[in-house]
């Protein structure tokens, strides 16, 4: 018995894992099912969660005194041979160490810096803010601006730069530019918080810029003859 309750704070994180697992798959299913109009009430039951999810584990931080850390879904897939990404969001200082197999998706420069990660060893693919957000498109509130770049400027890009709209960010004022890294395994485009009508007008000229820079990184033309090409090609 006394074993048993030594266990409980384990008890009360294995609870806690279900649970944020359940919570991804309700979320997954309501994504899937939308579009024929069944909604489980996803964002209720995230809100009501997370509380709960964090409280069960703080028995277990007690009692061991380390921070609050899940781990069971990174153990669970690199058990089967799988990959995991993060989006930037740990900070460099931060007493847990996230482990190094896990692929950064650096975007915003602020909780962690590219050249940072590289040099602890994580590998990571380039998100940058500017240019390679595309938000808020055809919003029809006028007090909503929408954050995005033309295709020059992200033709001006390249696989290791970041640079972002957010002052309180090292990469505002002066973008962040590395070497050649192969840390830097690929680049991505993000599209957010888009209208319907406006995501194929909005992405149309730019995915061609952001393709050319990450596929042919050492052969650039001039952009105006490269465009021409792209408005030849674009029926």
């Amino acid at each position: 018995m006394l074993n048993h309750i030594k266990k409980t704070p384990e008890y009360l994180q294995s609870i806690a894992a279900i649970w944020l697992i359940l919570v991804a798959l309700t979320i997954f299913a309501e994504v899937t099912f939308r579009n024929l109009g069944i909604f489980l009430g996803a964002d209720q039951i995230v809100q009501n969660s997370v509380p709960a999810i964090v409280f069960l584990q703080v028995p277990f931080a007690i009692a061991s005194g380390a921070m609050l850390r899940t781990t069971l879904i990174y153990d669970f897939f690199k058990s089967k041979g799988k990959q995991m990404f993060v989006w930037e969001g740990f900070s460099r200082n931060g007493k847990i160490e996230i482990p190094k197999d896990i692929t950064v998706f650096e975007f915003e420069s602020l909780y962690n810096l590219p050249n940072h990660l590289v040099e602890d060893g994580y590998k990571l693919v380039n998100t940058s803010w500017k240019p390679l957000y595309v938000v808020r498109s055809g919003n029809p509130d006028p007090n909503v601006l929408p954050l995005k770049w033309g295709p020059e400027k992200i033709y001006e890009w390249n696989m290791w730069k970041w640079e972002t709209w957010y002052y309180k960010s090292p990469a505002y004022k002066k973008p962040i530019q590395l070497d050649r890294n192969k840390n830097v395994i690929g680049a991505q485009m993000c599209s957010w918080e888009q209208t319907d009508e406006s995501e194929v007008p909005s992405l149309r000229k730019r995915l061609p810029s952001f393709v050319e820079r990450i596929w042919n990184v050492d052969k650039k033309v001039e952009f105006d003859v490269f465009f021409e090409k792209v408005n030849k090609t674009d029926h």
